[in-house]
């Protein structure tokens, strides 16, 4: 953005902005107090783009603290905004000031990974000094590593940069990094020719603690080439230039190699001279490194010149020197470790947040999205209830008639099979009718019968009528459709002498025995006695099927056992027969629908299935016990009815039925 499209609080913030930065390194407390007033700012005017460049401010000021995780926090909060607000600049400094993190904490690979990130955002925001820098820090990190031909390569590049942009600063950056680069692989050589050509280039951009440290660079290389004339000529500039810069980090460095070239030389005198005034040096700047390089060659010069006892008590001097180094690196390491992985804790949480941030966008849009569905969809919807509520009570409707239809079906075909039983039933006292009907009228041709004769044989017939009567009336009432839900209290025993009534004689004439064993005659349940009768119809015809298939009908051994007792406030009926059995690959399917073993002409396989549920309805439960080829055992539990009227029961259930009483 333009300065002169700015308003007063963007330029009050930018000032702000720029004050901390000039202060970022000499005074980072500082740093991040004003950027802080610059982030209440811009948060309470809702300037998103001040307020990354406000979090990446108090960021720069905590990395220059050392407080290295929490930099990493404020620069990742920053780079949501910019990559929000599409601030490629900001972006890119994030991912530059990230790098810089990683590569300060040793982790080469973030490093470059942050750094590379960086350069895929040139197309965005072209910045070729920076993109430069970028390949330099990058090709720093491979050096770092040991890959030397890739640090090379992009040192390579970094310096084509400099030369296509004119970048006489960075020029110089790149040939030092690629003078080490080759001094690292024993190319000195080219070491050299590197820092020779880079010597004008530092004069020109006035970087004199660079010429300082290359003059050292190659006198060094000198002494390695053996070539003490150049390593005293280049020692010489080295010096000379410093006592004008002042860098006195380096001095001893320079008395150290002093010291190298006038042992190559035999020249012991200058030699511990430059070595005396090297160790005063590094220990008045405290650089370890460098004192114990120079402590190791004192050391050797007092053995060689047989002062033993002062090489003693360098060495002892050397070796606390070594220990306390190991652990500063050792407390560094941890440190660097610690902070490493806090850096990596806020990178994943920063990550996290973004991605939940960016997946909360996604969901306000889908929910916005589907709140113009709904709304439109509403009134449609109710109209899809209302029709779905007619449509489920229609259905329930049907299938409450499909459930009625297959239960009468499966009544009438069990009348239809039981046919044969009930004329029989019928039958019998039809003839003692016929046979009373003709002693009348043989008494009558013989003479007029007594009053006493015909009162008796009228209730004779009368007693066969009445019998008729009933046998049709049974079968009128558990022929008709039942409403299911018409319960009554009924005696069990005889709802189950019913049932047998209406197929005992058929089952005698073909000789099977039915043995009742009623240990409770006076046992009430609550349900519909009719289609409780079916459920014990149905299991005395798969009974007599099962004994069919065993025996023949002249077989006497056929035998159905009927027991009905109490059990704990249940009752139990168990309809046994010593039939084929059920064999145990099929027992588990037995009351599906449409399961059965019978020929189509003998069964459908809703018998047990309706029975399931009728029993079910009655809270009751229908299981088998049977083995192959010796029995079968039907076992019906319902609960008993005991402590409520048939009246109360009605009342408390809605229902009240009569009929079968």
């Amino acid at each position: 953005m333009e300065s002169s499209k700015l308003t007063d609080t963007q330029m009050q913030i930018r000032n702000l902005i720029n004050e901390a930065f000039s202060i970022s390194k000499a005074n980072p407390q500082r740093c991040i107090e004003i950027s802080r007033e610059a982030l209440t700012i811009a948060q309470r005017e809702h300037l998103r783009e001040e307020e990354g460049q406000s979090l990446m401010h108090i960021g720069v000021g905590l990395f220059n603290q050392g407080k290295d995780g929490e930099a990493i926090n404020y620069f990742q909060q920053a780079t949501t905004i910019f990559d929000e607000v599409n601030y490629y600049y900001g972006l890119r400094c994030c991912y530059t000031n990230i790098g810089l993190v990683y590569q300060k904490l040793a982790d080469d690979d973030k490093a470059i990974e942050y750094f590379q990130k960086n350069m895929a955002l040139q197309d965005c925001c072209n910045m070729p000094a920076l993109n430069t820098n970028l390949l330099i820090n990058i090709g720093r990190c491979y050096t770092h590593q040991t890959q030397f031909d890739k640090a090379r390569e992009i040192l390579l590049q970094a310096l084509d940069n400099t030369k296509k942009f004119n970048l006489k600063h960075f020029e110089s950056v790149a040939r030092n990094n690629l003078a080490s680069v080759e001094q690292h692989t024993g190319n000195y050589r080219r070491a050299l020719e590197l820092h020779i050509s880079n010597i004008d280039i530092m004069q020109e951009v006035d970087d004199m603690f660079g010429l300082c440290r290359a003059y050292l660079q190659m006198a060094t290389i000198y002494l390695k080439l053996d070539n003490l004339h150049e390593a005293e000529t280049y020692l010489h500039k080295s010096i000379k230039l410093n006592e004008k810069v002042g860098d006195i980090s380096i001095l001893a460095n320079i008395h150290h190699a002093y010291a190298r070239m006038y042992r190559k030389c035999g020249d012991l005198e200058n030699e511990q001279k430059h070595l005396e005034s090297a160790l005063v040096i590094a220990k008045e700047v405290n650089s370890k490194s460098s004192l114990i390089e120079i402590m190791d060659s004192v050391i050797d010069f007092r053995k060689r010149n047989g002062d033993f006892e002062a090489a003693l008590k360098m060495t002892e001097e050397y070796i606390t020197l070594l220990d306390q180094q190991f652990d500063e690196k050792r407390n560094r390491l941890i440190q660097e470790t610690s902070t490493r992985l806090e850096v990596e804790r806020f990178e994943r949480e920063s990550r996290l947040l973004r991605e939940k941030n960016q997946e909360l966008e996604q969901k306000n849009d889908e929910i916005e999205q589907q709140n113009e569905m709904l709304e439109k969809a509403e009134e449609e919807l109710q109209r899809w209830n209302q029709e779905l509520e007619e449509r489920v009570q229609k259905e329930i409707e049907r299938r409450n008639q499909q459930e009625q239809f297959v239960i009468q079906k499966s009544k009438l075909e069990s009348l239809g099979r039981m046919a044969a039983g009930i004329a029989h039933e019928i039958n019998q006292p039809l003839g003692l009718i016929q046979l009373g009907i003709d002693n009348l009228f043989q008494s009558i041709e013989r003479g007029l019968p007594s009053k006493k004769y015909l009162q008796d044989k009228s209730n004779y017939l009368d007693q066969n009528i009445d019998r008729i009567k009933q046998i049709i009336e049974h079968i009128r009432i558990f022929s008709r459709e039942q409403n299911a839900e018409r319960f009554q209290r009924f005696n069990v025993s005889d709802v189950i002498n019913k049932a047998l009534s209406m197929i005992e004689v058929q089952y005698k004439n073909h000789n099977i025995a039915i043995e009742r064993d009623f240990k409770a005659e006076e046992t009430f349940a609550f349900g519909n006695p009719h289609r409780f009768e079916q459920v014990i119809l149905n299991l005395l015809v798969n009974a007599r099927d099962a004994l069919n298939s065993k025996y023949d009908q002249y077989d006497d051994g056929q035998r159905i056992g009927v027991t009905l007792f109490n059990n704990e406030g249940s009752i139990q009926i168990e309809i046994e027969d010593n039939g084929v059995g059920i064999p145990e690959t099929i027992q588990n399917h037995i009351f599906e629908p449409f399961f059965t073993t019978k020929d189509e002409q003998k069964g459908t396989g809703l018998g047990l299935s309706i029975s399931y549920g009728i029993i079910q309805e009655m809270n009751g439960d229908i299981r088998c016990e049977t083995e192959s080829g010796e029995y079968t055992r039907m076992i019906v539990t319902i609960p008993e009815f005991i402590a409520e009227t048939s009246h109360e029961k009605a009342e408390s259930t809605g229902e009240v039925g009569n009929e079968y009483a």
